[in-house]
């Protein structure tokens, strides 16, 4: 950041001492009292390159795996009873006294053994086809067959986020839609949130960061693309819009010091050993904003005028981000701005009068000579002289000379 005087100001001398303001007299006293403590500041760091995240859509929602199926031996093959069970025999009161070797055992409902309940025998059946099974297809399929036809587990949805297969070998690929949209910081961002800017201006990458000089903070998040509603909040410097989601960060850049977003008007004040200059209370010592230019650090936009004293730019390396303002250094009064011939009207003793601009024809006296030196009384000879300086801008002090008309 720089300020300095316009036009042929000397280079600013080493700064004041202290706050506040003093007046002199030579043919009258000017009596304003002590300024506010107002100062100059150096050559601001050059700006601060903004990283951020891109646009993007998000979408994409929970998938539910299809549920479990019964499987093909769901039904128990061993669950009615025997070949035998029905026969006319007049030894079926009395068991066999046991099964022919190789056959099973004399409590299964073959031999006339009480028939399994319903689902209480699928552990022998799966394990007589795991059986079968390890020899066709190995440990692998039994672990997969097993988990899918037991009774006595039964399928649920897949949780949500999951999506099964499409080769239906029960593997399942997570779909993380729903997270994205839940963990994305611009999706989520609320008031007060910061980002830096990895793009540019017209394709911004926002990514989420700890606020501080150099990064955005959301002023308002609004839907729709249209940049202009966030115009009516005076710290509005840029907007990211998400269109496919529907959403626009209204946003502010924090250069470091709260004038660089002063308006015209506004009052603002910076030390003259630091870096950042804030807005203040307008009177004597401060900067009133005449102009503003959004864009560009170029002094000579300035309107030159009687007023127009003063400049300070904010660089930054997107130059859509840096910024001029035209200044006003407030002086006690008139004769602060005055110059060689200017009229005035002098009203108050001459010892502690005050000056204003009039018309000559309205006018009591007018200035003789002007000098950027405090109480240079010499400079003046026999005139009438004013003077005046700030504790903290050497660089604004000046001698007045004036002659009655």
């Amino acid at each position: 950041m720089t300020y300095q005087p316009p036009g042929p100001y000397p280079p600013e001398p080493t700064p004041g001492s202290g706050p506040g303001s003093t007046g002199g007299n030579g043919y009258h006293y000017d009596p304003t009292g002590p300024g506010a403590p107002y100062g100059n500041g150096g050559t601001q760091p050059d700006p601060y390159a903004a990283p951020g995240g891109a646009p993007g859509s998000y979408g994409g929602g929970p998938y539910s795996a299809p549920g479990g199926q019964p499987g093909p031996y769901g039904t128990d093959p061993y669950g009615s009873p025997g070949p035998y069970g029905a026969q006319s025999d007049p030894y079926e009161a009395q068991p066999p006294a046991g099964p022919p070797p190789g056959f099973p055992s004399t409590d299964q409902a073959a031999y006339g053994g009480p028939a399994p309940s319903p689902g209480s025998g699928n552990g022998t059946v799966i394990a007589v086809i795991a059986v079968v099974a390890v020899l066709l297809l190995g440990g692998g399929g039994i672990a997969a067959y097993y988990l899918t036809n037991d009774d006595d587990s039964s399928a649920s949805p897949s949780a949500a986020g999951a999506q099964s297969d499409s080769d239906g070998n029960g593997s399942e690929d997570t779909d993380l839609s729903d997270e994205t949209v839940e963990d994305d910081p611009i999706l989520n961002a609320t008031a007060g949130d910061c980002f830096t800017n990895n793009g540019s201006e017209t394709s911004p990458d926002l990514v989420e960061a700890t606020c501080g000089t150099g990064t955005f903070s959301v002023l308002e998040v609004r839907n729709g693309t249209d940049g202009s509603v966030c115009e009516g909040n005076p710290e509005f410097d840029y907007y990211a819009s998400y269109p496919s989601d529907d959403v626009l960060l209204c946003l502010t850049y924090d250069y470091g010091g709260d004038a660089y977003h002063a308006q015209v008007d506004d009052c603002v004040y910076g030390a003259s050993s630091g870096d950042d200059w804030n807005k203040t209370d307008c009177q004597t010592g401060a900067f009133r904003v005449l102009e503003r230019f959004d864009g560009q650090t170029d002094e000579s936009a300035c309107t030159q005028g009687t007023y127009y004293n003063y400049y300070m730019t904010f660089s930054v390396s997107e130059p859509y981000l840096s910024r001029l303002l035209c200044m006003s250094f407030i002086y006690p009064d008139d004769a602060g701005y005055a110059t060689k011939d200017n009229c005035l009207n002098m009203t108050g003793d001459p010892s502690s009068a005050s000056f204003e601009f009039v018309d000559c024809d309205n006018a009591n006296v007018y200035v003789t000579g002007r000098t950027n030196e405090f109480n240079a009384q010499s400079f003046c000879g026999n005139h009438g002289w004013t003077t005046w300086e700030s504790y903290d801008f050497d660089d604004m002090a000046y001698t007045v000379c004036w002659a009655y008309t």
